[in-house]
């Protein structure tokens, strides 16, 4: 069963024209999904509808589960600014460090962490990960880059919600860092490949280039940095500037290719558009 046949079946889309606008977007909240144009729009958000429509209604509807990346971002973010790591995290160590979990006394010490975690509503993560992160954020730290963010009073902004006045959409979003009175925005990247994170910066999947440009709506950066670390051997870290000129430009394309369009979608329907397909280029 597709999704489309799936939302009718539940009485979430009309059959009539698969129609999956406003209304049917209330209807989805009335069933427990999370609708994310009933709230502020975030980065995760419109970087799904940026790929497609379809896109956006499979991320409103999928489950969302905390991966192992995202958690080892969260400790190293903790760690870079010295925050108290326990207060996020329940900490546990392998009995027999040579042995896996296969082992009774590594799975029990496991499972009793968890069991803690879920208590006390925090984020299990292993000891031997901690170490690890620790010394990618001692490295991140002395990086030229964080040395020169470091003479400037380091903020660490609060979330806002701005309506783009262009497309009367309601955005959202918070970067790790501002510097330079709020002029200046820092989002810290924890990542396997530098290189690919280059290449995600203006690629469809990840399109790193709309996080910049939404966190410069909403705070009125005029500049903006992407600070990557590679937390794959070799480690080092590496910053990406974008300036005035290239964030106006970033922002006058979110705002017409994709909040508009999204706008559109919200008006006539999130199935309503056929979708061009071209043939590879084996064929030609």
């Amino acid at each position: 069963m597709t999704l489309q046949q799936e939302l009718i079946q539940k009485g979430i889309v009309a059959p009539q024209n698969q129609r999956l606008g406003w209304k049917e977007l209330q209807n989805l909240r009335k069933k427990g999904f999370r609708t994310y144009p009933l709230r502020p729009l975030s980065y995760s958000s419109l970087k799904e509808f940026a790929r497609s429509p379809l896109h956006y209604i499979e991320y409103l509807t999928r489950n969302k589960k905390v991966s192992d990346p995202m958690v080892e971002g969260w400790a190293f973010e903790d760690m870079l600014f010295g925050r108290n790591i326990c207060d996020r995290f329940v900490i546990y160590g392998k009995p027999n460090p040579d042995k896996d979990y296969r082992d009774k006394a590594n799975r029990d010490k496991r499972n009793a962490a968890r069991a803690e975690a879920e208590r006390s509503m925090k984020t299990l993560i292993e000891s031997e990960t901690l170490i690890h992160i620790e010394n990618l954020a001692k490295l991140a730290y002395h990086h030229p880059f964080m040395k020169y963010a470091r003479r400037y009073v380091l903020k660490h902004p609060k979330q806002k919600v701005k309506v783009e006045p262009t497309s009367g959409l309601k955005i959202t979003g918070i970067p790790d860092l501002s510097i330079r009175r709020g002029k200046i925005g820092i989002d810290i990247k924890f990542v396997g490949s530098i290189a690919d994170f280059r290449e995600r910066i203006f690629g469809k999947t990840y399109a790193y280039w709309m996080q910049a440009a939404m966190y410069s709506l909403i705070y009125g950066f005029e500049e903006f940095y992407f600070f990557a670390v590679q937390s794959q051997s070799p480690f080092y870290a590496q910053a990406f500037y974008l300036d005035t000129e290239t964030l106006e430009l970033l922002k006058e394309r979110l705002v017409q290719d994709v909040l508009m369009s999204f706008r559109w979608h919200m008006e006539h329907g999130f199935f309503a558009q056929a979708t061009k397909l071209e043939a590879p280029r084996f064929f030609y």
